[in-house]
């Protein structure tokens, strides 16, 4: 799929907003924070239904104004479109009058950088591991007209 064919919703709703009228808070229990980014804080959070683990990205539309929400929509517009087991898998949306929720597969490890920076050495199998699970992700979204800027 090409990215000019991606259409940005008229209105200000999550694309394929399945949630409209669930709450997060109903669904999900927030937790620990894992970060936090321009536009608001990325949380642990578990499902109240089955218990699994994930993270959620809450962020303000004050915060974003209306270009960051633009492309946080975009954001996830793609992460629909992106089944790929070396990237993060998008679980379900929910919106709020404040503020946006994005709920994502748990992943753990940090970024790639910050694991490898530290080691002296790695052996070239490691390397060779690493590198392809990237390029594998990297083709994929390639394929579905997708460019990523910041690779993790």
């Amino acid at each position: 799929m090409d990215l000019s064919t991606l259409v940005l919703p008229l209105h200000n709703t999550l694309p394929k907003h399945d949630n409209i009228n669930k709450k997060f808070e109903n669904s999900y229990t927030a937790e620990d924070s894992l970060g936090k980014g321009a536009y608001g804080v990325v949380k642990r959070c578990t499902s109240i239904s089955n218990h699994h683990h994930c993270a959620v990205k809450i962020i303000s539309k004050r915060m974003a104004g209306a270009k960051g929400l633009k492309q946080v929509y975009s954001e996830v517009e793609i992460l629909q479109i992106l089944r790929h087991p070396n990237i993060v898998h998008l679980v379900e949306t929910f919106e709020s009058p404040d503020n946006l929720y994005i709920v994502l597969e748990l992943v753990s490890g940090g970024e790639l950088l910050s694991q490898i920076t530290p080691l002296d050495h790695y052996s070239e199998n490691t390397a060779r591991k690493i590198m392809t699970s990237l390029l594998h992700a990297v083709d994929f979204m390639h394929k579905k007209g997708v460019v990523h800027r910041d690779l993790k």
